[in-house]
Order: C-alpha cells, then sequence, then structure tokens
C-alpha cells in the first residue's frame, strides 16, 4: 500500500512551481456542476431547441473507480466509469448516449496517466501543476488529452478536480439532434468534469 508524505510545501519551492492558473480557478467556481459528497464524472454540452432557445445538459454518474498502481518506483492514475451510469435527468437522452458511445461494446470510460514519479503526484495533489495528461478511453477508441487539473492539497476531505474541454468530433462522435435538428439538436461541444476524492482510489493512502 502506497503511503504518501503530503508535507505543506515550503515558500521556496512555492515560488518555483507552477499553481493552477486563476482562470481555471475562477472556472470551477463557475461551473454549473452541483458536486455530491462523493466521487463523479460528468458530462456537460449545448443544446439548441427550435433553433432559438439553449440549455446545458448534464448527465452525472457516481459509480466511478479509480486506481493508483504502482510500477517499479513510479505510479499510474487510472479512472474507469460506466457509460449507462450516466444520469442527465432524462431517460431518452441517457439511452442517446448509451447508443452513440456504443457501450454495448465498450461499457466503459477509461482515463489513464503515463508512469508518474511520487513526488510529480504530490505536486498533482498539492496543486501545484495545474494539468495532467493521459489517454482517455471512449467508444472503442484512445485519444491522448491533457486535463485542466487543480488539486486541494491534505486534508480528510482531499480531492482532486479535473475538467477537459473538447468536441464530439473530436473523439468521432456525431452530436445528437432531433428530427434531423428541427426540433432539438446538441452543438459540437463535449466537457468532462470530475472530482476524485483521495479516499477513494484504490491503493492509495495517507501517511
Amino acid at each position: 500500500m502506497l503511503r504518501f508524505r503530503l508535507m505543506l510545501v515550503s515558500l521556496a519551492v512555492l515560488v518555483l512551481q507552477s499553481k493552477p492558473s486563476t482562470a481555471f480557478a475562477e472556472e470551477v467556481m463557475k461551473t454549473k456542476i452541483s458536486w455530491p459528497e462523493a466521487s463523479a464524472v460528468a458530462w456537460q454540452t449545448k443544446k439548441t431547441m427550435f433553433l432559438f432557445s439553449s440549455s446545458e445538459p448534464i448527465g452525472m454518474s457516481t459509480k466511478l473507480t479509480a486506481k493508483l498502481e504502482a510500477i517499479a518506483d513510479q505510479r499510474v492514475l487510472s479512472l474507469s466509469v460506466p457509460v449507462a451510469s450516466f444520469d442527465s435527468g432524462e431517460k431518452d437522452r441517457d439511452a442517446d448516449i448509451v447508443k452513440i458511445l456504443k457501450a454495448d461494446k465498450h461499457p466503459n470510460i477509461e482515463f489513464k496517466t503515463p508512469p508518474m514519479s511520487i513526488l510529480d503526484l504530490e505536486d498533482v495533489i498539492n496543486g501545484n501543476v495545474s494539468s495532467l495528461k493521459g489517454d482517455l478511453s471512449i467508444g472503442g477508441q484512445k485519444f491522448p488529452v491533457q486535463l485542466l487539473i487543480m488539486g486541494s492539497g491534505p486534508g480528510p476531505k482531499a480531492h482532486l478536480i479535473a475538467r477537459l474541454e473538447a468536441k464530439f468530433s473530436t473523439f468521432n462522435i456525431e452530436p445528437p439532434s432531433v428530427a434531423g435538428g428541427l426540433v432539438a439538436s446538441v452543438d459540437d461541444l463535449l466537457w468532462l468534469h470530475g472530482k476524485l476524492f483521495l479516499s477513494d482510489i484504490e491503493g492509495f493512502a495517507f501517511e
């Protein structure tokens, strides 16, 4: 079982580290995601009704699993969430998501980082870096991505908040529509959000 020190960083080190951008921190505060008191993943997009009114539907799942794997002296963080577990409040829309992401053949959305040193991982957790690279597997395809990320630092409710700004077309997905787009259409915009409590990561423990 991996144990982390998660010590407070000295002032001299803080000067040298790249803290999360103020812009991203402000966006996190303004996000329309209402997070539960549990780890969760959410998708968000924009929908236009009858060519005029618009809304931003959100689908959320708390059914994710997260693991931290030791590979020699490095660590790999991975997440997996069932496509069918997302709830947007509209059953038909949730069924469309299952269909367009081919969940019958590829039931999970998965994210996996490259191997990281323990110090690099501690920087992520302590909020000293603002991005995290990895591979996102969705709809049976794998894509390299870079998440915007903000770590809370140590504490009993220590967590990470992440966001990926992308498009449906980024992942070779056709945005869903109703009546050929005459009734409702979804913009080619797709945001993926995540909030992960460190206590929910298998293989992670505090020291």
